[in-house]
């Protein structure tokens, strides 16, 4: 069975802190793994942990262009196209809607690599994968050995990376002195909550971890987080359906609102909170949700007082930049 040896490209391990004004405000012990603080590479968050070992794949099979899809503010395409610039791989990205007339945030900071960039009308973000086939062999066609990036990066190989990065947690934890009763995180195509899911089993944790979907149904969550361990489990050689969860896979998908990107008033609350108490920033896509439905356990009563608590910040802060703050703030 070949051996998946990741590049090294994120800085590990993340930080993990309590925050201690937002603990005494919400009457719980609250701490935060700093997965926003992966890389210098243009704040690559959490994606970057996958892209270890799917970009390793690449360069093993000697890939000259890699195809990334998303939406415009996509961490993970603008994370992919930094790191195939500094592989020497052309990178592609394969977006969802129409070229902004003004670049913004992760659009931005993508477009100062130079990467070139294919504009695609969808209705689903299934398509992004048909759309991410075409301009594969297209790219073919023309002498070019492309390599797609799975959607989200959510596959078996991506999902090591946060098999891994449970590890690392779990180290930090005893040095700590700490084991939560909850976790949560945004669980947008279910490739990290997948491998912190898988890697809470191997590290025999008992956390109630749960994954706050920002655009998908819980049902799609829980299928792609399934389909990620059971592809994992293939590259790890061991028997398929061996890894068993100790409880079903919780994804709550009450905190979408309008739709993916669109902030809810409790998200913009949420990340007002955050900043103001702890001067850590989260965005309106991702983690912007998934703290505002942390909010609303403890508010609700679904998290005890004195419970303690983990938020993974998977990154995303860029984003913030393409809002308007004196109507959104």
């Amino acid at each position: 069975m070949k051996q998946y040896k990741p590049l090294e490209l994120a800085q590990k391990p993340t930080p993990l802190h309590r925050l201690n004004r937002m603990s005494e405000l919400l009457d719980i012990d609250l701490w935060i793994k700093r997965d926003d603080l992966t890389g210098d590479i243009l704040t690559c968050g959490n994606k970057i942990r996958k892209l270890e070992y799917i970009m390793a794949d690449a360069v093993d099979k000697k890939a000259d262009t890699v195809i990334v899809a998303g939406g415009i503010q996509s961490n993970l395409a603008k994370t992919t196209a930094a790191l195939a610039v500094r592989l020497g791989i052309s990178p592609v990205m394969v977006l969802a809607g129409e070229k902004p007339y003004i670049a913004k945030g992760n659009f931005f900071l993508a477009s100062l690599l130079g990467v070139e960039t294919r504009f695609v009308e969808i209705s689903h973000p299934s398509e992004l994968a048909t759309a991410m086939k075409d301009v594969s062999k297209e790219l073919e066609n023309e002498g070019a050995r492309p390599y797609i990036v799975g959607f989200g990066a959510s596959n078996g190989l991506g999902t090591m990376g946060y098999v891994e990065a449970y590890k690392e947690l779990t180290v930090q934890m005893r040095k700590e002195g700490v084991e939560f009763d909850h976790q949560f995180l945004a669980a947008g195509s279910g490739g990290t909550l997948a491998g912190i899911m898988a890697g809470s089993i191997f590290e025999n944790s008992n956390s109630l971890i749960t994954g706050i979907s920002p655009w998908l149904s819980s049902s799609e969550v829980k299928e792609s987080v399934w389909k990620c361990i059971r592809e994992m489990e293939g590259f790890l050689d061991i028997k398929p359906g061996s890894i068993k969860l100790k409880k079903d896979v919780e994804v709550d998908d009450s905190y979408i609102g309008s739709g993916y990107g669109i902030p809810t008033r409790e998200c913009i609350n949420a990340i007002r909170k955050l900043a103001r108490e702890e001067a850590i920033l989260i965005d309106h896509t991702y983690t912007g949700k998934a703290m505002a439905a942390l909010l609303d356990y403890v508010e609700k009563g679904r998290v005890k007082p004195g419970e303690k608590v983990l938020f993974w910040h998977t990154g995303g802060a860029p984003a913030l930049f393409t809002l308007e703050a004196e109507k959104e703030f």
